[in-house]
């Protein structure tokens, strides 16, 4: 990930937390059955992006340097799983938040990853050839959610 990559995620970070924190007083207090429904899907998020990570941090072996088209988890289906947990937690946030302005960051982290897992697909489809087993992308491979993008 090149430098302006890692400086226009950490602003589009930096954005919402200050967004959220600006209005924070503006909310009305969620219901506790929301705050239990989000709690469940930030953690389910958030386990589901850690399970993915691992299964990519343990793609290859040490001192391997080919890449690989990641299998488990939902990488059967998806090429970026780890992005969907990640909405999931962000939708979790969004729910158990109750403020517009969460929904508004969960708005633009989907923007967002969408051209990333679309960027993502298109280095799988331009970088593995096919020719040995452990480069052919599953067929019918969507970018983000499984079985429609």
């Amino acid at each position: 990930m090149n430098t302006m990559t890692c400086c226009l995620i950490a602003v589009l970070y930096s954005l919402c937390a200050f967004i959220q924190v600006a209005t924070a007083s503006d909310a009305s207090p969620p219901a506790p059955a929301m705050i239990s429904i989000g709690l469940a899907l930030f953690c389910v998020g958030e386990l589901g992006n850690l399970y993915h990570h691992y299964l990519l941090s343990t793609l290859r072996q040490p001192g391997e340097k080919r890449y690989k088209v990641p299998i488990g988890g939902l990488f059967g289906v998806v090429c970026c799983p780890h992005y969907l947990f990640e909405l999931v937690a962000w939708l979790g946030i969004a729910i158990a938040g109750n403020h517009p302005a969460l929904f508004c960051c969960l708005f633009a982290f989907i923007c967002y990853l969408c051209g990333r897992s679309q960027a993502t697909m298109a280095w799988y489809r331009k970088k593995m050839n096919g020719k040995d087993e452990d480069q052919k992308m599953p067929k019918n491979w969507k970018r983000l959610i499984p079985f429609l993008y």
